[in-house]
């Protein structure tokens, strides 16, 4: 017995078919399909379709920009209010936006995510760790990637923050060489860091 039967449901073939779908996944898709259920739905002709991918966010800056503004519409202008906005920001705030970032994808059909979270010697961990917490939340429905973003190489505090962020369960390295002072030595970092962690970049 499945769990669903989805009637009248539009491939992008353009083909109707019924889908069974037991303990989660689907047990059969046919266009004259005979199978019983403790549901049925009629998809009344609409399009299924495998879930969408979202491959670049960040769910740490979600809905902050009326907060922080961006008057010159600059990715630098951006960057530059971030880091200044940043300090005054607590682990429920991100958390929150975090959490409203990740209702607002799945219901526009994303199921894979993958976002990139601020960390460094100014915020510490407080934005991976509490975007992490937003990612348990979904875990069930949508499959979320978190790069640790931060500036290995700059210093040592900071390369010691991205090998915290590694060890906190951060899935990427991340960073942004092209606004530090030294990008070869930042690349290098982050390089390094790859390999000592067995992630990738």
């Amino acid at each position: 017995m499945n769990d669903l039967l989805i009637r009248n449901a539009r491939l992008v073939t353009s083909e109707l078919v019924s889908i069974a779908v037991k303990n989660g996944k689907i047990a059969a898709i046919g266009s004259e399909l005979e199978a019983m259920a403790f549901e049925t739905r009629d998809a009344l002709g609409r399009v299924v379709m495998a879930g969408l991918v979202e491959a670049h966010c960040h769910l740490d800056k979600n809905l902050t920009l009326e907060r922080v503004g961006n008057s010159s519409g600059t990715l630098m202008e951006a960057i530059t209010n971030w880091v200044a906005y940043k300090p005054s920001l607590t682990h429920g705030d991100y958390y929150d936006r975090a959490v409203a970032g990740l209702e607002l994808a799945l219901v526009n059909g994303v199921t894979a995510l993958r976002s990139h979270v601020d960390v460094g010697v100014v915020g510490g961990l407080r934005a991976l760790e509490a975007v992490g917490e937003a990612r348990a939340k979904f875990a069930d429905v949508m499959d979320v990637q978190l790069v640790a973003l931060g500036m290995a190489g700059v210093s040592d505090a900071e390369t010691a923050i991205m090998q915290a962020a590694m060890n906190a369960g951060a899935d990427i390295v991340g960073g942004c060489p092209w606004i530090t002072p030294d990008p070869r030595a930042a690349v290098t970092a982050v390089i390094d860091l790859a390999a000592k962690t067995g992630k990738p970049i």
